[in-house]
């Protein structure tokens, strides 16, 4: 048995990250409010389908890298904050602990009480 999920969680957490990271992508370049908040990059094309104002571009670019550290810093902040361990779990890890402790102990007597009387009816053989 394992104590955690191993190479998964590494896995997972990458997976995490990289989400935010093309999350950001999609909202700067695929979503309506990009367009409403900064309507002076993006243009229409003889489609009707948004572009985006070559000019403006780095502008769009930088917005979307801003949003994407700035989530960034808010995952460190909330991870900072949330113990590894739930504090309830923690609690009775401890207990698990100590009543093995106890049984173990309690074993431990039990075990020289029976040394000491089999000790005792040898000398009284």
């Amino acid at each position: 048995r394992r104590s955690d999920i191993g190479t998964w969680k590494l896995a997972l957490r990458v997976m995490v990250w990289t989400s935010a990271l093309t999350n950001c992508f999609l909202f700067a370049f695929t979503s309506n409010q990009m367009r409403q908040w900064f309507p002076s990059n993006f243009t229409t094309d003889n489609f009707g389908r948004p572009m985006l104002v070559s000019e403006n571009a780095h502008e769009t670019v930088l917005i979307m890298f801003a949003i994407e550290h700035a989530l960034f810093l808010i995952g460190l902040f909330v991870r900072s904050l949330v113990d590894k361990t739930p504090q309830d779990v923690v609690i009775e890890i401890e207990k698990r602990q100590w009543l093995h402790e106890s049984n173990l102990a309690k074993a431990r007597l039990q075990s020289t009480k029976v040394i000491d009387r089999r000790c005792r009816e040898k000398k009284a053989d």
